[in-house]
């Protein structure tokens, strides 16, 4: 396996825990003691392939840095969406009403595109929601090892 296709492999890896784990966050924030946790949703979002200067390395050897920008340059400039594209389905979960509880939508819902989209099979039926409270206990387990305070 080339290091692009482990690269998206763990992409994919890391977005389907990211989404199992907010579809959780999500069933427990409605299940609160808190009635204020009630009216909160959670959304996984999905910006895209997105071209920004995030993960350029600035110490890196002057010939790699222009051999890295130009293959940035390129697959940026083909594929990837730029900043304000990118950003453009974050602020579509954060303030288009059909996102909101009050309005029937789902805390947990994957939105990509400036829309809710199916999430990946993983997340659903029962094996789908094991993993997503096995996960979720992992992750409460791994704040709290911090000495983080988390109250759901």
């Amino acid at each position: 396996m080339s290091k692009a296709e482990e690269a998206i492999r763990r992409i994919k890896k890391s977005t389907n825990t990211d989404g199992v784990v907010i579809e959780a966050l999500g069933r427990h924030l409605q299940k609160s003691r808190h009635p204020e946790d009630r009216k909160i949703t959670v959304q996984v979002i999905n910006p895209g392939l997105v071209s920004s200067e995030l993960g350029k390395k600035k110490d890196e050897p002057l010939l790699q840095r222009i051999g890295s920008t130009i293959v940035h340059g390129i697959v940026g400039g083909i594929l990837a969406r730029n900043i304000v594209e990118g950003l453009k389905t974050t602020v579509y979960a954060a303030v288009a009403p059909e996102c909101g509880i009050e309005n029937g939508a789902q805390t947990g819902q994957y939105s990509s595109s400036c829309r809710a989209a199916k999430a990946n099979l993983i997340v659903e039926g029962e094996a789908g929601m094991e993993l997503a409270e096995r996960l979720w206990h992992e992750t409460i387990q791994a704040i709290e090892s911090r000495s983080l305070e988390f109250d759901i």
